[in-house]
């Protein structure tokens, strides 16, 4: 008799002979105990040991769990001894979103079917805390603006590191304005308080609306007043003694030659560079003259 279920049984055994007289045996009762349930296995696949991320940070829970005699009934994430998630079909993870900066402690906890439990190994990850990047183009910081040309004191170079990126008050120091029509290149320096590392520009073009701009985003799109074509530049002489009006001395950026551009906000990033100055070459706009809301310049 095989494949005998858990539980109580009275057994007995019949005898009969050639002329059908039966005698039956005393009986025998038999319990039958249920098989120990096997616990669950359980991994936690994601994050590793030692992981660092930056604050706010994001940070995906992943486990792998297996039952042999039974099934995964849910797989529970805990930051220590706080509950985290639950996922009840695999692949099973759980997305820890806003993480503050500190040490966290995160493991993964598997129930089968029977009630059984497992948990994972514990993986200690790091959130640091995040670290504000410096706009050294920034007036405050001590940058200072200068152009090529200038349509008159409503419009000064010094708009451009002002901290305001809208372009607001055009006319009235909201924006630079060359006042001049098709004499490119045109040309916006911006030079800092001395030697900075840097590996991103942001350029922000006057608005089609710039009677009434808004805050811009990077889709944020132009037709009018925008600048289409130019390049940031740097002065790699130490000195700036060879960076000329003309333009010798001064390097494109890498990825800093832009055409057909047509956002508002353009963002430029780079492997960083070391100088005390940056430039934005204009070759290009829609209408032949040349504005600018704003210039950022940012260290890593």
């Amino acid at each position: 008799w095989s494949g005998v279920a858990a539980g109580s049984y009275t057994l007995t055994a019949k005898a009969y002979d050639n002329l059908n007289a039966v005698t039956s045996s005393l009986a025998a009762i038999v319990t039958v105990s249920p098989a120990a349930n096997l616990s669950p296995t359980v991994t936690l696949t994601s994050p590793v040991t030692g992981a660092v991320y930056a604050a706010p940070a994001a940070i995906t829970l992943t486990a792998s769990a297996a039952d042999s005699d039974g099934t995964v009934s849910k797989v529970e994430f805990y930051n220590g001894a706080t509950l985290l998630g639950t996922a009840t079909v695999a692949p099973y993870s759980y997305n820890w979103s806003g993480v503050a900066a500190g040490s966290y402690t995160l493991t993964a906890k598997a129930y089968d079917n029977q009630g059984a439990v497992t948990t994972s190994v514990a993986a200690t990850v790091t959130v640091a805390a995040a670290t504000a990047r410096s706009n050294v183009a920034l007036q405050t910081n001590g940058g200072v603006a200068t152009a090529s040309a200038t349509y008159s004191a409503s419009y000064p170079a010094s708009a451009v590191n002002d901290g305001e990126r809208k372009g607001a008050i055009w006319g009235s120091g909201g924006g630079w304005y060359n006042g001049r029509k098709n004499t490119f290149p045109e040309w916006v320096q911006v030079t800092f308080n001395g030697q900075k590392s840097i590996d991103e520009v942001d350029l922000f073009s006057i608005q089609d609306s710039f009677a009434t701009p808004s805050i811009p985003t990077l889709t944020t799109t132009f037709t009018k007043y925008g600048v289409t074509a130019f390049a940031v530049q740097y002065c790699q002489d130490a000195t700036a003694l060879t960076c000329t009006a003309t333009g010798a001395g001064w390097v494109t950026v890498p990825n800093g030659s832009i055409t057909a551009n047509n956002l508002v906000w353009r963002t430029i990033t780079f492997p960083a560079v070391t100088t005390d100055r940056i430039r934005v070459q204009i070759t290009a706009t829609p209408d032949g003259y040349s504005r600018l809301a704003e210039i950022e310049a940012y260290t890593p």
